[in-house]
Parts: structure tokens; sequence; C-alpha cells
């Protein structure tokens, strides 16, 4: 699976580099493998006499022969596709003063030159596999990890494997091919979430933070086996919250002797609690402690202990930290009955608040504020107004096609209103968005213009069916809505050039298309998001139900990126590159991660 999964992060940023003109291809090429830049041209001069070369010792009965002449291809095949990348042209600099360019070599008899050829080919691989030697001897063995300066030689071998001898050159070659996928699916991710996170932020993980969270699940399991046989409150109290807890502390203490903040640990816990309980966690576990009752009763023993460790800080910033978990949705867990809190609070995020209080005002962050409507703040990000005057140019192209004889200033003048337009449709969404929320009780923080369109920061899910549903659901039902109430008008219009139509027809078009493309089941889009409500009503489990939703989204995701492969062979790269972006979306269920716990109602009791 995990194979598949690369390949196909792989094929979708093939079609993303490929859709973008004017990329020149070396510029991948030297991204994907951090190579020594050389003249383009001068690396391609040397293909002939190599070929030549080449074909002179294909034709002789000599194993040496043979194996220098598959090096002279391969040199000859890493010149082609990447000009720009003097690894594979290391032999070069090991040539004499009077064969030291194609022209001076070609001028060379027969033998001379083939000679030359092969000692400086061998003299070239000699030094590169002393350089590579602690490399391959890391690759050998799968339990050493690889340090970045080690996946950074690992690249700059990807363009001169073939110089090594045969079984060295095999390891090196599987394993960049494998660091070559990896990469690739690693920049479509990249790629994915800078997209997703203008409308969908997400705050990402810090690699020493994830590093900790894996240590304690890796402790958690060796507990589990442990606490089988022993009743479900006694496992969690006497065997797992103790030990996850100890292995979190050891692991805040490496980042301390690291020179890192051993708080960033204990904050992540907390701040990022649907993406450590959530995205990392493993289903097949959470589900067996889930039917057990103790994976809530778990996740709240360990964010009591974050909490703990945090407020020992002392800090303006752990305060706030703490301050902010206690209007964090997600930590109204049960306080588990055997803890000292049990009797006081009736969840985390109560005891946090009680402590703590409110958590300062978020601010809207960089923009362009255009008021209250309805209450809830407005602000336009930066490149709103490059994405405007693009719409703006294409209303414009269109308008004059459909009124030849419009003056210009009228056309520019459409164009421009239809543009806003098309925005006041996005704008309209999110209020949709955000009234619905208001009305199911649900504050909405702000929302936010972007250049992918916008956003509307709802405080949190409800994780009730019903109204996840109906807050998904308002932001396409407004774009329905809005395209309904101007139909009759432009029905009235059909055929007629009038200003009128030309107004309002691509109005009910770009209304009709966000509804459209927001419906399509793949989280966190609106469809996704109904989905999943619809799922968690049927099976009356919000956690299976998002499992479920996670994995239609990820064979939506698939069927979205044969379709734009299709399309862009077709020439359609518009609709391709909006099916690239779906299908990148599908395949982040992380964005959305649902952590499995069941939440104390506010105002309840445990």
């Amino acid at each position: 699976m995990s194979h598949l999964k690369r390949g196909l992060a792989l094929t979708l940023s093939l079609f993303i580099l490929a859709s973008a003109p004017g990329l020149p291809a070396y510029c991948a090429a030297a991204e994907a493998f951090d190579a020594a830049p050389t003249d383009g041209a001068g690396a391609t001069a040397w293909i002939p006499v190599l070929s030549a070369a080449g074909s002179q010792l294909g034709v002789l009965d000599d194993p040496e022969a043979q194996n220098l002449s598959g090096i002279l291809g391969q040199i000859q095949l890493e010149a082609a596709l990447h000009p720009h990348s003097a690894d594979a042209l290391a032999f070069a600099a090991k040539l004499p003063d009077t064969a030291d360019t194609p022209e001076k070599l070609s001028a060379l008899p027969e033998k001379q030159r083939l000679r030359i050829i092969s000692e400086a080919v061998a003299a070239a691989g000699q030094d590169i596999a002393a350089q590579a030697a602690p490399l391959i001897a890391k690759l050998s063995r799968p339990d050493v990890p690889l340090s970045a300066a080690d996946r950074q030689a690992l690249r700059r071998l990807a363009s001169s494997w073939f110089y090594l001898p045969p079984d060295e050159a095999s390891i090196v070659r599987d394993a960049a091919r494998q660091e070559a996928e990896q990469g690739a699916a690693e920049k479509v991710r990249r790629m994915a979430r800078s997209l997703v996170g203008k409308i969908y932020p997400a705050p990402a993980l810090d690699p020493e933070v994830k590093a900790g969270a894996r240590l304690m699940y890796a402790s958690l399991r060796p507990a589990l086996a442990e606490a089988s046989a022993r009743p479900t409150t006694d496992a969690v109290k006497d065997v797992l919250a103790p030990r996850t807890a100890q292995a979190l502390a050891l692991a805040a203490q490496s980042l301390d002797e690291r020179g890192h903040a051993r708080s960033a640990l204990w904050s992540a816990v907390l701040k990022n609690h649907r993406q450590i309980f959530g995205a990392m966690a493993d289903p097949k576990m959470v589900a067996a402690m889930r039917r057990n009752g103790q994976w809530t009763e778990l996740v709240s023993a360990l964010s009591l202990t974050a909490a703990a460790e945090l407020a020992q800080e002392n800090s303006p910033e752990a305060d706030e930290a703490l301050r902010k978990a206690g209007a964090d949705y997600d930590l109204r867990l049960p306080i588990p009955a055997w803890h000292p809190l049990a009797g006081e609070f009736a969840s985390v995020a109560d005891a946090l608040s009680s402590s703590y209080g409110p958590p300062e005002e978020e601010p809207l962050g960089p923009g362009l504020r255009l008021g209250r409507p309805f209450g809830i703040p407005v602000v336009v990000r930066q490149g709103t107004a490059l994405a405007l005057a693009l719409v703006g140019v294409q209303m414009f192209q269109e308008t004059a096609l459909a009124m030849p004889g419009a003056s210009k200033g009228l056309l520019a003048g459409l164009a421009a209103a239809s543009a806003v337009l098309i925005y006041g449709s996005v704008l309209a969404h999110e209020f949709g968005h955000a009234l619905m929320a208001r009305a199911r009780g649900i504050k909405t923080h702000k929302i936010a213009l972007n250049v992918m369109g916008g956003a509307a920061f709802v405080d949190h899910e409800a994780r009730k069916p019903l109204t996840d549903f109906l807050i998904a659901a308002a932001g396409p039902a407004v774009n329905v809505l809005l395209a309904a109430v101007c139909f009759v008008p432009a029905l009235l219009h059909i055929g007629v050039p009038s200003i009128l139509a030309q107004a309002v027809v691509p109005f009910i078009l770009t209304n009709l298309l966000l509804a459209g493309f927001n419906i399509l089941p793949v989280l966190p889009m609106d469809g996704g998001l109904m989905l999943r409500a619809g799922l968690s009503a049927l099976l009356r489990d919000d956690y299976k139900a998002a499992r479920a939703a996670e994995k239609t989204a990820k064979a939506v995701a698939a069927l979205s990126l044969g379709a734009a492969a299709v399309l862009l062979v077709l020439g359609h790269a518009s609709a391709a590159m909006a099916l690239g972006f779906l299908s990148a979306v599908g395949f982040m269920p992380h964005v959305l991660s649902h952590p499995g716990t069941t939440l104390v109602k506010p105002g309840r009791k445990n």
C-alpha cells in the first residue's frame, strides 16, 4: 500500500509539473536531485563522443569493455536527461589536459581515446566509491536511519551510481529510487498542505514532536500486552497511562538535551490534539482500545499530564497555551474516575478554563478588513487582488466575444462587476457556513478571502451529525439559492447580448460550480463533511464514520487523479489542475483527523 501511495503521489507531482507552462525541465531536475550545476550545452556535447566510444566497446568480446560501454551509456542518458547536472560527468575531471574537452578527445586516435576514457572512468569510480562507502554501509543496514547529510549524498549519487561496482551500484540505485519517490510524495504533500492550509489551516507538527509521539505509541504496544489481563480501569491507571506518560517525559528530556524547548512536546499534546491522537494513531489499536473503553480514558490522562507539565514552565507562553486548551472543544474529555480532579471538574477543558481563564482573542491576521457583517469579521488576504484581476481578465475576454460591438470601457466595467460578483459568491458561501454555525450555537471567529477562495473559521465541530451536516451543507445551499434567484432574469435574456445577461449568467454558472465542486465527497470539503455526518448518524459512531469518509475520499481522489491525467493529455490543463488539487486534498486525511474520543457535553458533569 505504501508503494501505491508513493506511486500515486509521484504521478500527481509529474502532471502538476507538466501543467506548469514555461517550467524548464532542468529546474525540476535540479530540485529533485540537488545536483551540482554545469553548462547544459557543454554536457550534451559529450554525448556524441561517448556514443562512438560505447559503440566501439560494444563489439569487443571483453567483460570489462562491456561494463565500460554500459557506464558510458548511462552517462549519456544522464547528460541528456539532466544537462545541468555535473555529477554524471565526473570522469571529465579526470581527463588529461590534452583531452579535457569533447573536441580534443574526439581528435585522438581510437585506441588512445578508449584508453583515456577507460582510465578517467576508473579514476572517477574510485573517488565516488570512496565517498559513497560510509553511505553504502548505512544503506546495507535497514535499522540505521539516514541523516539529512546522508540523504543529500544519496541524491547526488542518483546521477552517478553507475560508476560504482555492480553490487554497490544496485544498493545505491534502489535506495535513490525510493528516496526520489518519497521526495516527490513529500513535495505533493507540501503543495497540498500549502493549498489546503489556505482554506483549512492545520498546525504543523515539529519533527522532534513527531518523534516523541512515535516513542509514546511504541511504548503503548507492550503496555497493552501487559495490561490485557487486567480490569479496564486498572489497566489505564496502573499500566497504560504511566508507561505512555513516561515515554513522553523521556522524549521531552531528549528535546531539552538537544537544545529544544521541552515544553514544545507537552504543548503539542494539547494544541495538536487531533494530529497526535488522530492522524498518528494506529486505527486498529484505537479501535481495540475503544471497544475496551480505554482510549478516551488514556487520552484524557495524557492530556492532564501534559497540562501539569506545561504548568510547571510558569511562562506567559505556557499559560496562553493552557488557556487555549481550555477553550478547545476536543479537550472536553471526561476526567478519569481515579484522577484527583474527577470530582471537581467534568472535563479536561473545564479544569483548564477554570484555572487559567479564557484565551486571548486571536488576531485577524494580515490583510484588508472589510468590516463585520452580521458581527463576523471579514478579512481579505494577500494575493486575493491578483486572483480577482485574473478573473477580471478572463471575464473581459469572454464578454468581448459575446458583445463584439461594445466599447472597451463597458467591457471593462462588466468584467470588473463579474469578478466582484464571483468573489461575492465565495463570500456568500462562507457566510452560509458561519450563520448556520451561529444558529446551532457555534461561534465563527472570522471569514477570510484568499487566492484559493475563502474560509469560515468556525470554532469547532459539533460532533452531532445533524449540526455538522447542516453547517457543511449551508455553504453550497447558499450558492444554489443565489443561482436560482438569478435564473429567471437570465432566462428572459437567453440569446440576447444584453448587459444584464452578461453580468448574470457568469454569476449563475459560478454559483453552480461552487456548489457542485464543494459537495464532492472529499474531506475536508463540504461534501466530505456531509458524508461523514451522515455516516455518523447511520453508524452511531463518529470515529467509524470519520474512517469511512477518509476511505471514500481516497477512492474519489484516485479517480480524480486518473481523470486529471486523461484531461491533461487531451489538453484541458485547467480542468486537470482542478481535479489534481481535488486528488491532493483527498490523500490528506490528517487535515481533519478524528481523535476517536468521547466528549462530555457542555454543562454536564462527568
